[in-house]
């Protein structure tokens, strides 16, 4: 066919071509790619680092383009630069932001911690902030029950998903962090559900209709993607905001100058320079949602937060990466001369003659600085201690008191023969003070304590697993210590034998079974069927999936809260979870966990475990009781447990975009009252090896 263009077709043409060219210019000037690396050396302090990733621009997925990521973290770099101090940052946009930059930009944030502690003894902060796509890959090691891993989709990933970046390998990075003592915040502007456009606006996520393989390498190789920390050491200074929940839809949105942006970190704009000094993790979350309820966004996205115990009420960017030790509140209105009663009892694992520090703030507290007063619990209850203070004197309300000894005479320690000195002084000074038992002649007894000296460890071992000395066969250990330092491992070896006698005091709990009925309920697949029980014990199958049915038999409303302890000894508070709302049960009805279950695992789950069920007639906080001390020990000597026992695993499963729905609006420290009712009930089941 030939073309003729006269004159006139000319005229019209070239003011096209021209319009064409321009648009072809301003797209590739959007989609310019940005690198800044941490800079060397310079006066900016090493308390603040911060990572800032934007992708706009996916040339391997096709109408997959997005308007406003980059716009975002330009605009979030400039308020955490100037507002909070994050000057020593990396940014990476577009084409700078494939996986592999993002990978090397990763190890760069590692070292520049390493080298900050050397520099200074502040706390350190680190803040990484994602606007582009989410998606979902097959899951690479099977600890997903889902079987899917949440990722980050990278500039240079495509529809296989080989270049995206997995949340093990996220959790890798805020382990090595936190590993520095320094805590992570997490600002994640993307999804992973639903289409890639509704109704004309786009959204964050990338739907693979068939579930891609994902990427096959590894970004830390050497390190390993989870077994850097045992399950029984959660990973602490851990915080994140993200867009909205994973049913939902990280939408664009346009700013005040008509730029594209996230809808999400257009209100963390808005919100981030009226920060005031003592304002909350949470106290910011509210403020988020109480924006997106003013304007409406609320209705098609809600953000999330998330939080490792004891940080949700730091003031934002101030606190630190070790977990809060175990506290109370004082309840308001109970302080008379030199009584008080605090918010800790019986089920908290308080007994009579334990001792509390009290400090004026939570923040004292962590720091274990400015200490008021000691106190002595005379009156124990199943929820609150009345305690007797050294000295008179009026306490602040903020006063926050730290349980620092507790008195478990019930719970006896045999002492091995071979035990260093130090360690044995440590466990007879126990006993001395009253704080435990000891039975020196090995009659009766509920752990017994073991020295191994060519692996410098102590074993923590029940009566029916104790190693043959010569040997050294025998069952599992509840617990490896490393005491290649004597005097550390005798302080570690303190506080894993009051973590078990907590655990054992739950295990042991008996009251009021009667009103509240637990019916456990296992399915294969979707088919309900039945197992048979032995003297009362449940015997499951791998992959049977285990729920459970309450029915509240008393004359009052019910909390109830759920406990699952492993064959080890581990505790896992398997309901209410952190981003639940606690719904109480009525008189006379019936709940069933229709979308929560404990599936059975063969390989790790193997030996007798038990379900413990506590329902109070008031809401209360049994997150203390799941936090287990360090061992110092690395992961050959830990032996498997569950991978859904890691409480950062399961909070990364729907940090990234989105998690199960809460309320806002309810937190449960307001919920505590005193005069509490309570029941227990317990479910024991056995688990029989793979032949």
């Amino acid at each position: 066919m030939k073309i003729v263009c006269t004159v006139a077709l000319k005229n019209r043409l070239y003011p096209l071509l021209i319009f064409i060219l321009f648009c072809n210019l301003a797209q590739a000037n959007l989609f310019k790619a940005v690198r800044e690396d941490f800079p060397e050396g310079g006066d900016a302090p090493y308390n603040r680092f911060a990572i800032f990733i934007g992708i706009d621009h996916y040339p391997n997925l096709k109408n997959g383009n997005l308007d406003g990521c980059v716009n975002d973290v330009q605009k979030l770099k400039e308020l955490f630069v100037h507002r909070f101090g994050f000057k020593r940052y990396a940014m990476l946009t577009n084409a700078a932001a494939t996986r592999q930059g993002i990978g090397d930009t990763f190890k760069s944030l590692i070292k520049q911690v390493k080298f900050g502690k050397t520099q200074t003894k502040d706390k350190i902060s680190v803040l990484i902030c994602y606007a582009g796509h989410g998606s979902q890959v097959k899951d690479q090691d099977g600890d997903e029950a889902d079987g899917k891993d949440e990722t980050w989709v990278a500039h240079d990933s495509s529809w296989d998903g080989e270049n995206d970046i997995r949340d093990d390998e996220l959790q890798t990075l805020y382990r090595q962090l936190t590993e520095l003592d320094a805590q992570v915040v997490l600002i994640s502007d993307s999804c992973h559900s639903g289409s890639l456009h509704r109704s004309g606006v786009k959204v964050r996520r990338v739907n693979r209709k068939k579930l891609a393989p994902g990427p096959q390498d590894d970004l830390f190789p050497g390190l390993k993607t989870r077994g850097n920390h045992s399950e029984n050491e959660p990973l602490s200074g851990f915080v994140a905001y993200t867009a909205c929940l994973d049913t939902q839809f990280a939408s664009e949105y346009k700013d005040d100058d008509g730029n594209p942006c996230g809808r999400f970190t257009y209100i963390l704009r808005q919100l981030l320079p009226t920060i005031a000094p003592q304002t909350s993790y949470h106290d910011f979350y509210e403020k988020i949602c109480l924006e997106f309820n003013k304007r409406g966004f609320n209705r098609t996205q809600m953000p999330q937060f998330h939080a490792s115990y004891g940080k949700v009420h730091e003031p934002f960017l101030e606190g630190g990466a070790k977990s809060v030790p175990i506290y109370a509140e004082i309840r308001l209105g109970t302080q008379r001369g030199r009584k008080v009663k605090l918010t800790m009892g019986e089920l908290h694992g308080v007994t009579k003659e334990s001792i509390f520090i009290f400090y004026p703030t939570l923040a004292d507290l962590r720091n274990e600085e400015n200490e008021l007063v000691r106190g002595t619990a005379k009156i124990v209850s199943s929820l609150t201690s009345t305690v007797v203070l050294a000295k008179k004197g009026r306490l602040p309300s903020t006063a926050k008191a730290k349980l620092v000894r507790v008195q478990m005479t019930d719970y006896v320690v045999y002492p091995g023969e071979n035990l260093p000195d130090a360690i044995r002084a440590k466990l007879e000074g126990l006993s001395e003070s009253k704080q435990l038992s000891l039975d020196k002649e090995g009659n009766d007894y509920t752990v017994a304590v073991y020295y191994n000296p060519t692996e410098k460890t102590l074993g923590i071992y029940p009566p029916q697993a104790l190693p043959d000395m010569v040997t050294g066969e025998g069952g599992d250990a509840l617990r490896f210590i490393n005491a290649g330092d004597i005097e550390k491992g005798a302080e570690m070896l303190t506080e894993n034998l009051f973590y078990l006698a907590r655990v054992n005091r739950l295990m042991g709990l008996a009251y009021n079974e009667e009103k509240i009925k637990v019916e456990p309920k296992v399915y294969e697949g979707e088919m309900q069927v039945e197992r048979p029980k032995n003297n009362g014990v449940l015997l499951l199958q791998d992959g049977d999936m285990l729920t459970l049915t309450f029915t509240n038999q008393a004359r009052k409303p019910l909390y109830v809260s759920i406990f699952y302890i492993n064959p080890k000894g581990d505790i896992e508070l398997f309901y209410p979870l952190p981003e639940d709302d606690p719904t109480p049960i009525k008189p006379g009805e019936a709940y069933e966990l229709d979308e929560a279950g404990i599936e059975v695992d063969g390989t790790t789950d193997v030996g007798r475990s038990q379900i413990k069920v506590i329902a109070t007639s008031e809401f209360t906080d049994f997150s203390p009781l799941i936090e287990a001390p360090t061992t110092g020990m690395d992961e050959k000597m830990r032996g498997k447990t569950r991978g859904a026992d890691d409480p950062l695993y399961d909070m990364l499963s729907d940090v990234l975009h989105g998690s199960e729905e809460t309320d806002p609006e309810k937190t449960r420290a307001k919920r505590v009252r005193s005069r509490a009712t309570w029941a227990t009930a317990t479910v024991v089941v056995d688990v029989k090896p793979l032949e």
